[in-house]
């Protein structure tokens, strides 16, 4: 795996690896951590250093320039216009930089900006290389060469004078001739943690952050990954795959398989298709030391997890009686019409998970059946007072449940069974209450509203 570089605060590290795939987008004051090609850790305060070097020595070395294009023979020529705006542009694109810097930006964002102050190094350098220039200029570009090579080498990107650009590639058609080997779900360790990257038959690929679920969408062919913000190969590697920027073979990631074809045997992870019984099949929630969860268990043996509060998901596998995610295994067992996990390393870890959905009626994931065991006094049709205003709640006898805004007439499904009525923002418990009903939060057992019954 690429070397990583980490970015601290004298108390807070942050990881910004500048490896292969940058998914997350992360700001400078994110919360992980990470480390460069050579190794070096660095400080952002190391790395303000680094930027204010660059910044110093390029003001010494225009200052010098323009008395040099002022007392050169080609004063007033066309060169001197060429020369004199070459210096310019990596002006302004050190000073792009330096502003996105201080208003805390994303890394990549940063990355970036870099990428354009050394592709407006080249030709700088190509003239400082050339005879028409000497002297003391040489040795005054001699060290602003070195200011920004050291500050290439914090980003994780190759010296002054390099070929490689960064450019924004062009999307390939999707059906590109993906190997079999690179076709599924991979993860590895990003600028931002760690990250999960898909690539479909179809070419179609999607990165997304771990830490902050956020997701991004590329096209794979031919060997090729292709995202915003770079082109990789694709490498085979055990497993695996490795991916590797073009035209920058120090940035390079590995990714583990924790899904694909059929019998892969991904680290950790058992073959798909594991045996999954019946009663495993299908939706769950359950209260972990975490916060309320949900747990999909699919025919295939396919898996995730998902938190409730923030909307977290991860992906896992199931066989044989045994749930693996990243974090632990978990044998599985049937529990009234739910389950219940049992951590395999640490029995004393157990969590009861009811069922929501899964069995034939189900109307959409999140939701239970339909059909779900409502009481008479559930039944019909209530008014209350939200926090949003006056809505109308209808929960018919076959599960069914809507609410309705009165101030805008908007109008939401949902579903009731076993006494939870869950919609696409919460589930809540219902208790029976005097001629009406009551709503209880599961995650927040505070926020309850009264119903009265008009029909």
């Amino acid at each position: 795996m690429a070397s990583i570089f980490r970015v601290a605060t004298s108390s807070t590290f942050f990881r910004f690896p500048a490896l292969a795939i940058c998914v997350a987008l992360v700001a400078l004051t994110g919360p992980d951590a990470a480390q460069g090609q050579g190794g070096r850790t660095y400080s952002k305060s190391d790395v303000e250093r680094l930027i204010k070097d660059v910044e110093e020595s390029g003001k010494e070395f225009r200052r010098d320039f323009d008395r040099w294009l002022d007392r050169s023979p080609i004063d007033g020529q066309e060169r001197e216009d060429r020369y004199n705006r070459q210096v310019t542009n990596l002006a302004n694109a050190l000073s792009t930089l330096r502003s996105n810097f201080d208003r805390d930006n994303d890394w990549w964002l940063a990355r970036t900006d870099m990428q354009r102050v050394l592709n407006e190094a080249r030709p700088v350098d190509s003239l400082m290389r050339s005879r028409e220039v000497g002297g003391s200029l040489d040795r005054q570009w001699g060290r602003m060469r070195r200011n920004l090579n050291r500050l290439a080498d914090a980003f994780n990107l190759p010296p002054v004078g390099s070929s490689f650009t960064g450019t924004r590639p062009t999307y390939p058609n999707q059906g590109g001739n993906v190997p079999n080997w690179a076709i599924g779900t991979f993860r590895g360790w990003t600028n931002s943690g760690e990250a999960e990257l898909t690539i479909a038959a179809s070419g179609v690929a999607t990165a997304r952050s771990l830490s902050s679920n956020a997701l991004y969408n590329g096209r794979a062919a031919n060997d090729v990954l292709y995202f915003d913000w770079g082109t990789f190969n694709i490498v085979r590697e055990g497993g695996g795959i490795s991916t590797v920027e073009i035209g920058n073979q120090q940035n390079r990631t590995s990714y583990r398989r924790v899904s694909g074809y059929p019998g892969d045997q991904g680290p950790g992870y058992p073959d798909q298709g594991g045996n999954v019984p019946n009663w495993a099949i299908g939706t769950f929630r359950g209260q972990t030391t975490t916060g309320e969860s949900e747990l999909i268990i699919e025919a295939n043996g396919v898996a995730t997890a998902r938190a409730l509060s923030s909307n977290a998901v991860f992906n896992g596998r199931y066989a044989n009686d045994v749930l693996s995610f990243d974090w632990g295994s978990f044998r599985v067992v049937r529990e009234s019409r739910g389950i219940r996990t049992i951590e395999v390393n640490n029995p004393n870890n157990t969590t009861s998970y009811r069922r929501v959905s899964g069995y034939p009626g189900d109307q959409g994931p999140g939701y239970p059946e339909q059909g779900g065991n409502v009481p008479n006094w559930a039944i019909g049709t209530f008014r209350g007072q939200t926090a949003n205003g006056a809505s109308e709640l209808t929960i018919g006898a076959n599960g069914v449940a809507t609410v309705r805004a009165l101030s805008t007439n908007a109008l939401f499904n949902g579903r009731y069974a076993n006494d939870i009525l869950s919609f696409d923002w919460g589930s809540f418990r219902v208790v029976r209450e005097s001629r009406g009903i009551r709503t209880i939060e599961v995650n927040n057992p505070n926020n309850t509203t009264s119903y009265r019954r008009v029909n």
